[in-house]
């Protein structure tokens, strides 16, 4: 058996989204909805991957490796591949060859330039430029409407959102847009418990 789970840490965010802080209760018997989804996917993730004796293969896919929740505690033979991984780092998206390949294909080869504009800035591991699969496949599929960012319908922010109004948060920001750098401590794990009281950990999210 192979199980493929995409998006893990989707439930998780939504409850830590529409749990009021604090996310956790003292009273054991009084769990907040945060709490209560943290240990259905405890259950449902241990019973699929963990105890589950006709596993031959797990992928579990997701924005971040969720931490401090005991999710992965128990898991044996686990291998992370995250964006700085070498590993792999040529499948998370179209790489330039498959899009000159498709551009070709569709007799649009002529559009690269535009679509490098449009569509490229991912960087995996070793790999410098990854392409969208979701934004290329509509733009071949729509060419006569042109360019558009199909991507930014596809995903809820709120997470990002609630967060990035941060003052300082702003500043920062305004400077990448103008151009320079900043320098940013990036975490393995995300502590959804730190993040209201720690704005560093919004770096880490925006990362990945």
């Amino acid at each position: 058996m192979i199980i493929l789970v995409d998006e893990y840490d989707t439930p998780i965010i939504n409850a830590f989204n529409y749990t009021n802080p604090p996310i956790k209760s003292t009273d054991k018997e009084n769990k907040t909805y945060y709490e209560k989804v943290i240990g259905f996917m405890q259950t449902f993730l241990g019973k699929a991957y963990k105890d589950n004796i006709y596993l031959e293969k797990g992928l579990l896919t997701g924005v971040m490796r969720v931490g401090k929740e005991s999710i992965f505690s128990e898991w044996n033979n686990i291998k992370v591949y995250d964006i700085t991984s070498n590993y792999f780092s040529d499948k998370f998206g179209f790489t330039q060859k498959e899009i000159e390949d498709l551009l070709d294909y569709f007799n649009v080869g002529d559009q690269l330039p535009e679509v490098e504009k449009w569509y490229n800035g991912y960087k995996f591991g070793k790999t410098d430029k990854i392409y969208n699969p979701w934004s290329i496949m509509n733009y071949l599929s729509n060419i006569e409407d042109g360019f558009q960012a199909y991507w930014v319908n596809s995903s809820d922010y709120s997470l990002i959102q609630n967060h990035i109004e941060n003052l300082s948060v702003n500043k920062v920001i305004e400077t990448l847009i103008e151009g320079k750098t900043i320098q940013k401590v990036i975490k393995n794990n995300f502590i959804f418990e730190q993040f209201d009281n720690n704005i560093e950990l919004l770096w880490t999210l925006l990362f990945h």
